[in-house]
């Protein structure tokens, strides 16, 4: 009779049953895929679920589909086009139980306002009251650090931030530049910052159910399409989950658009047009209903807009430079460009302006000079 082989000394001998996962036994082994059987996880290492243990959570919105609950949302716009106006009517509303547009939502909801180029006390709190902001839902907090109020920096304070929305049961937190915020080693210019940031936001906001609306402003002197003019490194624009735009109606002179660039979540929403006004020295926000405007007609006519703005500029100075003598061609190009003004677009300016052109000199040191026109400046 054959003798019973015994297992090999260097292999142990296979555990009966199915594998586990997380405690639960495994539906079946690992398919074999091209001949081949998936490795498996190595215990104390790798942790991970199969999709039917992951709860499933319905996507909702605080103010749908603009403002997406356990996300990050950048709003963004031109300087003077009312993209904090826009955040106060946001926490104004959720404040009285309605979105922005007067429509009924979850019930009073509170905000969390971080501020820092505006006072809390003589701006952001009475612009607040003139929107009809429950003013009890809206806190200002700060860190404190031994007994020191300090900025919130982010990420470093992420624990605090997210005792802080616990404590205080709030559903959004505006940050008012968020820039201003940035800790860390990255600088807040970076896409490392703005990565580390927004990581950091999106996870506080899905552990506590809350929104993020980040206000991010143009650079200085920027000219271009609004999100050409984002300070910074444009990471800021994509790596959040939802983008607004802010700006000037191309059609109807002192009202604006608020424009849903950009959603991973959902259907883009509607334009919307609003107006804001003057009311007892606040500022009052109307909204007018929808518009057929999209994003690419309103960065024409701001493309548009900045070309004349640059062209005026340019304008400006040569009829500064030439208002005496004459000036060499190359030298104004010089002068121009130090100043922001390139050649192409000094040259336009200098054929709006019907200015002089002539050759000094022989043929081995000639130049160009630009004289202002015989019959003054149009």
């Amino acid at each position: 009779m054959p003798r019973k082989k015994e297992p090999a000394a260097n292999h142990a001998p296979r555990p009966r049953g199915r594998p586990r996962i997380n405690g639960r036994a495994a539906e079946s082994p690992a398919p074999e895929v091209g001949g081949k059987r998936p490795p498996a996880s190595t215990p104390g290492l790798l942790d991970f679920y199969s999709a039917q243990e992951i709860p499933a959570k319905r996507l909702e919105f605080l103010w749908e589909p603009y403002l997406p609950f356990r996300a990050c949302t950048v709003l963004y716009g031109p300087l003077q086009r009312g993209k904090s106006t826009v955040a106060r009517a946001v926490a104004a509303a959720i404040s009285r139980g309605q979105d922005v547009l007067g429509a009924d939502t979850f019930g009073q909801l509170r905000t969390l306002w971080f501020a820092s180029e505006e006072d809390v006390a003589s701006v952001v709190a009475p612009r607040l009251g003139a929107l009809h902001a429950d003013l009890h839902r809206i806190a200002f907090p700060q860190c404190r650090t031994d007994g020191t109020r300090r900025r919130v920096l982010l990420p470093d304070h992420s624990v605090w931030l997210r005792d802080t929305i616990r404590a205080f049961g709030a559903s959004l937190l505006v940050f008012d530049p968020i820039k201003a915020f940035v800790g860390g080693d990255a600088a807040p210019d970076s896409g490392a910052a703005a990565r580390a940031v927004v990581d950091c936001l999106t996870e506080v906001c899905a552990e506590t159910d809350s929104a993020a609306l980040l206000l991010m402003h143009p650079r200085k002197g920027g000219r271009g399409s609004a999100d050409e003019q984002i300070s910074g490194n444009m990471e800021w624009l994509n790596c959040p989950r939802s983008a607004l735009l802010v700006t000037d109606a191309p059609d109807v002179p002192g009202s604006g658009v608020l424009i849903h660039h950009k959603t991973s979540l959902s259907q883009r929403g509607a334009t919307l047009r609003y107006r804001i006004s003057d009311n007892g020295g606040l500022p009052s926000l109307e909204w007018l209903g929808t518009t057929g405007h999209t994003l690419e007609q309103v960065a024409d006519a701001q493309a548009s807009a900045a070309d004349r703005d640059a062209i005026a500029d340019a304008r400006a100075f040569l009829r500064l430079w030439l208002d005496g003598e004459p000036r060499r061609a190359s030298d104004l190009e010089k002068w121009g460009e130090q100043a922001g003004i390139r050649p192409m677009t000094l040259r336009r300016a200098k054929a709006a302006e019907g200015i002089q052109s002539k050759p000094v000199g022989g043929n081995d040191d000639r130049f160009w000079v630009w004289a202002k026109p015989e019959g003054g400046w149009r």
